[in-house]
């Protein structure tokens, strides 16, 4: 008797969705296929997740990438391995920019003057 991975297909579907903005289906017979497969090689929905993560962070600001944010390419077998190692591995940082890597503060500048001034 088969697995039913329905629910997290649902998830995996509805967590692509939020991110990118998208309407797919997790009704779609190919996209069940495909995740169904992953799922069955061992993956979790949690991997599903960090690839999703990934790809939005490298393709989402590429209008020429961004329509290749869907279950077809993130979730084929010759993609995902890859695109999961990639989600895994630490980032290189840019060596030109030493700042690289490092959050920018969010400062209230009006507070800050007035801090300044009233010293």
């Amino acid at each position: 008797m088969a697995l039913d991975h329905s629910s997290e297909i649902k998830q995996i579907i509805d967590y692509l969705n939020e991110r990118t903005q998208s309407h797919f289906s997790p009704k779609t017979a190919e996209t069940r296929k495909s995740i169904n497969a992953r799922l069955k090689e061992g993956y979790t929905v949690d991997d599903f997740k960090k690839v999703i993560d990934a790809k939005v962070k490298d393709w989402g600001d590429n209008p020429e990438m961004r329509e290749y944010l869907r279950p077809q390419t993130l979730f084929r077998p010759s993609n995902f391995e890859s695109y999961l190692n990639e989600a895994n591995r630490p980032r290189a940082r840019d060596k030109k920019n030493p700042f690289n890597g490092f959050d920018q503060n969010e400062y209230d500048y009006a507070a800050l003057e007035a801090q300044l001034i009233s010293n």
